[in-house]
């Protein structure tokens, strides 16, 4: 979030707009590199706790194998793009920065199935001191979009290298470097429902970075995504509470204690707060940060805060909800959803956005977070009546004997 605001300042709305759509399609890139590696070792650490070293190390190894030939299809592909040498430059620094602060987010993900979390806030401090003192010193200097694509790689790759030499400490990632491609085949096919969980459901919370720059150009993208990119560290909150909970979730199913009147409900209230929380700081704090900060060529964004806010709510609940289903086993049936929110949204982002412009951006990505939250609910209703339904059948049954 820091890196948002020294950058939607120090850059205008065009130069900032590559910069962020680079990082969107560079973000989404890094989900097939992980294909579900990390939901799937949370899960199991969360039910195997003696086993982590081994769970992550294969998360690890399967992320790496996919990272190499993610990447190569990328480069092959920009031969093909009528990009100038200057924007592929900036784009392929990003490219590499945003992979590796994928691997430490994976370090992260580990320290909190392992409740090492005073670990993860060491880390997290020692990093966003050292990150921000670099950008500052870009912002500072006023250098050019190039160098502030290269402090942005030297902080990430800083961030990754703490965080898994903090790893390592606790968690050895025994046989990281093997080279069993049976067993890589065998991570691919257990993860396959991971995988389509996690790529579909954040495919569809980036679908607005892919999307505005390509209905509205580049300048559209720089100023919503001055305000976008706020929200996306908002919800950095959300995959936390998500991460930490879970393990904890999934444990509880494991013993067959898992309940929603009990666990999920918690759950929901805590994203639920969280969301209104952030909904508020967008409604009051927006218009003072477009006053107070950025240039007046950002100016539009304060016509976004309110359905910035109304996102911000629905991607909570729909956090906390599906967290649920993960722990529960159901992340298989989350992909329906997602998928058929995803066809709702692009529907919604070609039909209103040549008409309605910006201005439509946050009301399509809350109306398609609604519609993935009321299937959530479809399922976690009928799970209920199912846990209600054996409950009862129990009792019959003890009653007869």
């Amino acid at each position: 979030m820091g890196t948002v605001l020294l950058l939607a300042r120090l850059l205008p709305p065009l130069q900032f707009g590559l910069f962020a759509t680079a990082m969107s399609i560079s973000y989404i890139a890094t989900l097939f590199a992980d294909f579900g590696f990390v939901i799937r070792a949370l899960r199991e650490i969360g039910a195997h706790p003696e086993n982590a070293s081994v769970i992550m190390a294969a998360a690890v190894r399967g992320k790496m194998i996919l990272t190499i030939a993610v990447s190569a299809i990328a480069a092959i592909t920009c031969l093909f793009l009528p990009l100038e040498k200057s924007a592929l430059i900036v784009v392929s620094i990003i490219w590499i920065a945003t992979f590796l602060n994928s691997f430490g987010d994976t370090a992260l993900v580990a320290f909190r199935s392992l409740r090492a979390f005073d670990r993860e806030v060491r880390v997290i401090a020692v990093t966003f001191a050292i990150h921000m003192a670099i950008m500052l010193t870009g912002y500072i200097l006023h250098l050019p979009l190039l160098w502030i694509a290269c402090l942005y790689l030297a902080t990430r790759a800083i961030y990754t290298f703490v965080a898994f030499r903090s790893l390592v400490s606790i968690c050895p990632l025994q046989g990281l470097l093997s080279r069993n491609l049976s067993d890589f085949f065998h991570l691919l096919r257990s993860s396959v429902s991971y995988a389509i969980d996690s790529i579909l459901t954040n495919v569809l919370a980036q679908l607005d970075g892919i999307l505005v720059p390509a209905l509205l150009g580049l300048h559209a993208a720089g100023i919503y995504q001055a305000g976008s990119r706020l929200v996306q560290g908002l919800l950095l909150f959300s995959a936390i509470l998500s991460t930490y909970h879970i393990p904890q979730m999934s444990y509880e199913h494991s013993q067959g204690r898992l309940q929603f009147r009990t666990a999920g409900l918690r759950v929901m209230a805590e994203f639920g707060g969280l969301g209104l929380v952030g909904a508020l700081s967008f409604v009051i704090g927006g218009p003072i940060y477009v006053a107070y900060f950025l240039d007046p060529s950002y100016a539009d964004l304060n016509h976004l805060w309110l359905g910035f806010a109304a996102f911000a709510v629905a991607r909570f609940l729909t956090g906390g909800l599906g967290s649920f289903l993960v722990a529960n086993g159901m992340s298989y049936i989350r992909p329906l959803c997602t998928f058929f929110a995803g066809c709702v949204t692009i529907g919604l982002y070609f039909l209103l956005l040549p008409s309605f412009g910006l201005a439509a951006v946050p009301w399509v990505t809350t109306s398609g977070t609604i519609v993935l939250l009321a299937g959530y609910i479809i399922i976690t209703l009928r799970i209920n009546s199912k846990h209600k339904d054996l409950n009862l059948d129990g009792r019959i049954n003890s009653e007869n004997k």
